[in-house]
């Protein structure tokens, strides 16, 4: 059993960033330890213009308590559009995985 007090291995979020009109979506995680894996990024786009479905997946280093990006998805989400980003990392015999959603909020 790991102690409350100690941070998590593995920490993985999904990041946003507006640029103009378009929103930049991209994987990030920090590890307890130097670590290495593979990785999924997996961005499902739908609105009023039709669905784009992103994916990009690769291998990953990170060194210890440091934030490290993976992939990027870059797309117009028009009024009424909305997403799914899925970043699925295997480290070893672990698999983690992180999810965001927007429902049509702008």
């Amino acid at each position: 059993m790991v102690p409350v007090d100690q941070p998590p291995a593995i920490v993985c979020s999904i990041v946003q960033e507006e640029i103009g009109d378009h929103l930049q979506l991209r994987g990030r995680v920090v590890a307890a330890r130097n670590t290495q894996g593979n990785f999924s990024l997996r961005v499902v786009k739908t609105g009023s213009s039709g669905s784009s479905t992103i994916a990009q997946s690769g291998t990953f280093s990170t060194p210890a308590n440091a934030e490290t990006l993976l992939g990027s998805a870059r797309f117009n989400l028009e009024p009424g559009a909305h997403f799914t980003a899925k970043l699925s990392l295997q480290v070893g015999e672990q698999t983690y995985s992180c999810e965001s959603r927007d429902q049509g909020s702008r």
